[in-house]
């Protein structure tokens, strides 16, 4: 019986973490998926119930995110409702950033409700055509 924590399967188009491996991205290094640099989504995700949310998956829960240019139309109705393709949100993270890629540190206000996220006008924030919004969620 092996000790190896970190398994490439044969034939090689699959990687497997087993219970005490760990994947480390050092500093500078980039975590891609499907082409696209997901490093700073993930980066955000720090301090959240990873337990609960592998159970949520093993559960029948999928994983899902992707990024949304805000239009014109969404800055007019002062809110971006974005479709995550789920049947149910139960949980999602955004980060928005503006044409230039710089995070906009700001007080969305930010819900979800069936397969939406609406991100809205806070107190400070506004909804700008043009912005990406970058999210995550989890559900059914």
């Amino acid at each position: 019986m092996s000790n190896t924590k970190i398994v490439r399967q044969q034939g090689g188009d699959e990687l497997t973490v087993k219970d005490g491996g760990e994947i480390n991205i050092e500093d500078g290094g980039v975590l891609e998926i499907d082409g696209k640099d997901v490093t700073d989504e993930v980066e955000g995700l720090d301090g959240l119930d990873t337990a609960n949310m592998l159970s949520s998956i093993a559960a029948g829960n999928k994983f899902v995110m992707g990024e949304y240019t805000v239009t014109a139309g969404d800055a007019t109705a002062n809110a971006a409702t974005i479709d995550t393709g789920l049947t149910t949100v139960e949980s999602a993270i955004v980060q928005v950033v503006d044409s230039g890629n710089n995070v906009v540190t700001s007080d969305a206000d930010v819900t979800f409700a069936d397969e939406n996220i609406v991100v809205a006008d806070g107190a400070t924030y506004n909804t700008t055509a043009g912005y990406k919004v970058r999210w995550s969620a989890f559900g059914v």
